[in-house]
């Protein structure tokens, strides 16, 4: 397996391009809590429009940012949950996955579950894996991972990274 040498991109289209010319139409991409939201959501969107592309997300657990249903809810959650998630976009993938909708060409598996999110859900309760953070690597070399996300920050000092 050979790696390729880190790229830096400004926009999200020429990264997920980049990602498929260098891993073909099978990606299988893991991330754990500092996924890298924009990339796994931009992957989810190719292989809505490019069903050759078979996409296999597997991620430490898939969340989005809480909502509250009632003013009392709105006043406790809404500081927490704008302090954990702040501008993070929700992944564009669970909405169709909790419904058991999505398409053939992408697959959704999970390391952890938020209780009670996926009961009845056999789609989700059949893709999970249980894997510790000590057997976490292995066990994604094992599922054929072929991508690695994590989201970072890189600091310009002087014009350079």
């Amino acid at each position: 397996m050979s790696v390729s040498s880190p790229k830096y991109f400004k926009d999200l289209n020429p990264c997920i391009d980049a990602i498929i010319d260098e891993v073909g139409k099978k990606v299988v991409v893991a991330g754990g809590f500092g996924m890298p939201r924009h990339i796994f959501n931009g992957l989810y969107e190719r292989a809505l429009v490019d069903t050759e592309i078979q996409l296999t997300i597997i991620t430490g657990m898939s969340i989005n940012k809480p909502r509250a249903s009632s003013d009392l809810e709105k006043r406790f959650l809404e500081p927490f949950a704008d302090r954990v998630f702040g501008n993070l976009p929700d992944l564009a993938y669970l909405t169709p996955y909790k419904k058991q909708q999505l398409p053939k060409n992408i697959e959704i598996v999970e390391i952890f579950f938020q209780a009670g999110a996926f009961l009845g859900n056999a789609n989700a309760q059949q893709n999970y894996i249980y894997s510790n953070f000590t057997h976490w690597l292995r066990d994604m070399i094992s599922l054929g991972c072929n991508v690695f996300g994590q989201s970072i920050c890189s600091k310009m000092i002087d014009g350079e990274r």
